[in-house]
């Protein structure tokens, strides 16, 4: 193909102007030079070609008389570059002869063109890279940073906060988020929920761009960061193909997470969030990194179980997954061949509940277990900076404590399940591992799917000496809700019901005017001991009315979630305690009545927090702290739950009180 020769140099300057701003600074400047050198030629023309020499006369500052400025040809240059550099300059042509005027109107011209376009060029420059910071371009130049990929405006708050409480003995603490949002709509959303006096000493630091996306990852830190928390992009009630969608969002961030090039060798811990247990297989068996994976209604369905069978197990539970007030921490120490019964009172501040070796956590083991070198321990305590082995005990529970240890006898249950949603089915069947045989489940619907009729049906196959009925009806009429019995029924769970197109607000006020109706069936009744209440609630902005309104344990479900999130981040083993802890095997927390270390025997007028620790210790349990019954319905009183109070702080108990105890049973 024969192209003309201007074409060619056409296609080429073009080619050479799209580099960006340094060639176009190259090739103004190389315009300009072309100009300053075509007038001086024409100056210099003038010079010489008319016999001007030495006519050019000016006043000079320094001197009394005129002196010549012309002589030199180098001064014309110089003349020259600064009438195209600043036009003013031109007025010093003015007392020259009339043909230096061409070459000054020459000069001021081309100057006057060059110069508006370098400014264009440096502003249009400027511009875009203010454009570039503002969407959030420019490399994230940190080390140690946690780093978030996806944005859910729910949960993005609750971690972060978290996350500022997890950082609060950090002198500079940084969190960077990565997600598709633009950069401008999550400032302004933090700078509303999370003010910078909210914020402590740790800096947020946002940037725009896909997660699964290397160089975006690049420009995130990934490299530096210390663990990456990759959230999913629906709530686990969204359509089957919003989650399958999700899934392969969140499996592609975390394959390039792995892909991406680490600046060391320490070890890199990945948070996700994945609905579909083939896919969490696969990127636990895949990664080689570590990566955890949450299954969020499994969570919420066995703290829910678990939070029903006792009065205030929430409250402990918030408590313990949230960084504000006390955590779990492993800690490791020269034991000096210690039993793990003794050294639960060498600690000032907190309580050992379990150990950490190369076999993995143990929670609660045998009290005479003898601490071995490489044992870590898992210890509940306020701040990992107050952990402290002393070399002699702190406190010593007293000698002549009274022990008559009862066992509590159980009885088949009657329970009412309220909705349906994702986790109903889990709950269903973790009770099936707690309740016994000849008890009861209601669930109560108003128009149930086929699915939802046929799933209730299996469940009442599969748990054998258990009945799971459903039952038709409004919860939200008075009769019906009433037709369901709940004044018989020993827990009732009121589960949210969140779904596609429901907003938590929705769904929490539907919560509580059921609430509102059965606290009004209770007085009807005239109960004295009401049935064990439990509601799911989506907004954590909500706790007080639900709390106003009868209901001492209610679950955030999104906020323990974000609060487990942020607490397995900072530490991936912490993710095997509360496997272990919510599970029907093993030891879990459970909340037990004085009565069943004492018998009916009068509780001693004073006792200590050691004394109570040494209650649990006989009965194989670990005590992490009290439930004082007086209290219970007190917000201010953190609804009577103390836990880890100073060993040597002393208390005035009644049978009605209860112990906080990590044990095998709630026998």
């Amino acid at each position: 193909m024969k192209v003309s020769f201007l074409k060619r140099v056409q296609y080429r300057f073009d080619n050479f102007m799209a580099r960006g701003i340094g060639s176009m600074l190259v090739g103004l400047s190389a315009v300009f030079m072309a100009g300053l050198l075509l007038v001086v030629l024409v100056r210099l023309g003038i010079f010489y070609g008319f016999g001007l020499r030495g006519q050019y006369q000016q006043q000079a500052p320094h001197l009394s008389e005129e002196v010549l400025l012309d002589q030199d040809p180098f001064h014309h240059v110089y003349l020259t570059f600064l009438q195209m550099t600043d036009p003013g300059n031109m007025a010093q042509d003015i007392a020259a002869h009339p043909a230096y005027h061409i070459s000054a109107i020459l000069s001021g011209v081309i100057g006057l063109i060059l110069v508006s376009a370098l400014v264009g060029l440096i502003t249009t420059w400027l511009m875009n890279r203010m454009e570039a910071m503002r969407k959030g371009h420019s490399e994230v130049i940190e080390s140690g940073h946690m780093l978030i990929l996806g944005w859910d405006s729910q949960r993005i708050t609750e971690i972060l906060q978290e996350l500022i409480e997890a950082n609060e003995s950090e002198k500079d603490a940084v969190i960077c988020i990565l997600a598709e949002e633009e950069k401008e709509e999550m400032d302004d959303f933090l700078a509303v929920q999370l003010p910078l006096r909210k914020r402590g000493s740790t800096r947020i630091v946002t940037r725009s761009g896909s997660i699964s996306s290397l160089t975006n990852l690049k420009i995130a830190g990934v490299g530096r960061c210390r663990a990456a928390i990759v959230l999913a992009s629906c709530a686990q009630s969204a359509e089957q193909e919003k989650r399958l969608a999700s899934d392969a969002r969140v499996v592609k961030a975390v394959l390039a997470l792995n892909s991406s090039p680490r600046d060391s060798d320490e070890e890199f811990n990945i948070v996700a969030e994945v609905f579909d247990p083939k896919h969490r297989e696969i990127l636990v068996k895949t990664s080689h990194y570590r990566v955890t994976v949450i299954d969020t209604w499994d969570i919420l369905a066995k703290v829910i179980v678990q939070t029903s069978r006792s009065v205030g197990l929430s409250v402990v539970y918030g408590e313990l997954l949230s960084f504000e007030g006390c955590e779990m921490y492993f800690y490791h120490a020269d034991w000096k061949q210690r039993s793990f019964g003794a050294i639960q009172y060498h600690f000032p501040d907190g309580v050992p509940i379990g150990i950490r070796n190369a076999e993995g956590v143990v929670i609660n083991p045998d009290r005479d277990y003898t601490m071995q070198d490489e044992d870590d321990i898992l210890i509940v305590a306020n701040d990992d900076s107050t952990i402290k082995l002393r070399g002699k005990p702190v406190a010593k529970p007293s000698k002549m404590l009274p022990f008559t240890a009862t066992q509590a006898s159980q009885q088949a249950e009657n329970i009412l399940l309220v909705g349906w949603n994702n986790m109903a089915s889990s709950i269903v069947r973790e009770y099936g591992d707690y309740i016994l045989s000849g008890s009861s489940i209601t669930v109560l619907l108003e128009d149930p799917s086929v699915e939802v009729q046929q799933e209730i049906q299996s469940l009442n196959e599969a748990l054998a000496g258990i009945s799971v009925q459903l039952l038709r009806g409004d919860a939200f009429q008075f009769e019906e809700l009433r037709m369901a019995q709940p004044s018989q029924m020993n827990n009732i769970i009121i589960l949210n019901k969140s779904g596609v197109g429901r907003d938590a607000e929705k769904a929490d006020s539907e919560t509580l005017l059921i609430l509102l109706m059965l606290r009004t069936i209770f007085k009807e009744d005239e109960l004295e001991v009401p049935p064990k209440l439990i509601a799911e609630v989506a907004d954590s902005q909500n706790q007080v009315l639900v709390t106003n309104n009868g209901v001492r344990d209610f679950i955030i479900s999104n906020r323990l979630v974000s609060m487990l999130i942020a607490q397995v981040s900072e530490e991936a083993d912490v993710n095997d305690v509360y496997e272990n802890l919510f599970a029907e095997d093993g030891s879990e927390i459970y909340i037990k009545p004085l009565s069943l270390y004492l018998g009916q025997d009068e509780v001693p007028n004073v006792m200590t927090f050691a004394d109570c620790m040494q209650l649990a210790q006989q009965r194989g349990e670990v005590c992490i702290g009290l439930k004082v019954a007086s209290e219970e319905a007190d917000q201010e009183a953190n609804f009577g739950i103390k836990l880890i109070p100073k060993k040597k702080e002393k208390f005035q108990l009644t049978l009605a009180d209860s112990l906080i105890v990590v044990a095998e049973d709630e026998c």
